[in-house]
């Protein structure tokens, strides 16, 4: 492990720029991260893109700071710049959101949802549409895809699934899934369940995740890998012993 103590601080390490400040001890270590993803793609480290661990406390923890060159920046979606002691991160990645099929938008920042299956269920996908509030946090949102899940007799899944082809390269999806509360007021007693799936360009299926809300959790953040990804499909659903309203809010494709 090459590690050694310095009586500096390299206060422009992203950008190649060094200022003395007072003497404070810290230690460095170039072996600490050899292994670094990029929306779920290992990206090779090399001696010009490494990053550096440094730690002030020296007390053996892992108590640290790792740095990350800017060679690595543009990978992250950013493209930096600096003007004096001033650094701009400017987001690279143009975002792309979710239309039915047969809208008709002059917005070309968006993404067709080819196929929408439900069983026991409605299902809509709405594009800077009405509004949609969170009871939870109050805020408001015109982009999302709702489902209202329904009961069924024999209680088996009541379920709704989007399916998006993915014809051109994003980088990520990015989104939060909802439960909300029915018109009495109510939050369901059950969990809705989103699963997800990936094709990949070989055309092999993966099931990439499962995400729960209920009751005790309403919300949670989606942030899914998409590189050599062909489809992907978004699967909501119970088990269709009571209604339920549950939405994906402001999803978007990054590029």
């Amino acid at each position: 492990m090459k590690k050694f103590i310095i009586g500096f601080l390299a206060g422009g390490l992203i950008f190649g720029t060094a200022s003395a400040y007072a003497a404070v001890k810290i230690s460095v270590d170039y072996n600490r991260v050899n292994t670094v993803y990029v929306d779920g793609v290992k990206k090779t480290i090399t001696t010009t893109n490494k990053p550096i661990y440094i730690d002030s406390t020296n007390d053996g923890k892992d108590n640290g700071v790792t740095y990350f060159p800017s060679t690595l920046l543009p990978e992250l979606g950013y493209q930096p710049s600096r003007s004096g002691d001033t650094v701009f991160l400017n987001a690279a990645g143009a975002a792309y959101y979710p239309i039915r099929f047969n809208d008709f938008t002059p917005n070309s920042n968006v993404i067709a949802v080819e196929q929408v299956n439900t069983t026991g269920a409605l299902a809509d996908v709405v594009f800077n549409g009405a509004v949609l509030i969170n009871s939870q946090s109050g805020a408001t949102y015109r982009n999302y895809m709702k489902t209202e899940l329904g009961t069924l007799l024999n209680k088996t899944k009541s379920q709704s699934e989007f399916t998006l082809k993915i014809d051109e390269k994003y980088r990520r999806f990015q989104g939060t899934l909802y439960l909300g509360k029915s018109d009495l007021g109510k939050i369901p007693s059950k969990p809705v369940q989103l699963e997800v799936n990936l094709t990949d360009d070989s055309g092999k299926l993966i099931k990439y995740k499962t995400y729960t809300v209920s009751k005790l959790t309403r919300t949670q953040t989606i942030n899914i890998p998409l590189r050599y990804i062909s489809s992907i499909s978004f699967k909501l659903s119970n088990d269709g012993s009571e209604t339920a309203d549950a939405a994906i809010l402001e999803p978007v494709f990054i590029k």
